[in-house]
C-alpha cells in the first residue's frame, strides 16, 4: 500500500512540474495568485486550517499584505479566528 501511495504522490509531483514552470514571488495582491478564489476555497477546510505568508522581510510589507488579505477575506465571507 505504501508503494502505491508513493507512486501516486510522485505522479502528482510530476503533473505539477509539467504545468507549473515558475511563479514569481510577489506580495499578496501584486502577483498572479487569485486570493479571492484561494480564500473562498479555504471556507471548505477545517476551522483550524492556517494560511502562511512567506518570504516577507519588511515589516511594513507584512502589514500591507495582512490588511490586503483581511479585506479579501471580508469580501468573500471568510472569518479569521
Amino acid at each position: 500500500m505504501f508503494m502505491f501511495l508513493l507512486k501516486q504522490y510522485m505522479w502528482c509531483i510530476e503533473l505539477v512540474k509539467a504545468f507549473v514552470k515558475h511563479i514569481d514571488e510577489a506580495p499578496a495582491g501584486q502577483g498572479v495568485l487569485n486570493f479571492q478564489v484561494l480564500l473562498r476555497g479555504m471556507k471548505n477546510l477545517p476551522d483550524w486550517t492556517g494560511l502562511v505568508i512567506e518570504y516577507l522581510t519588511d515589516y511594513g510589507q507584512v502589514l500591507e499584505v495582512k490588511h490586503y488579505l483581511e479585506d479579501v477575506a471580508r469580501e468573500v465571507g471568510v472569518e479569521w479566528a
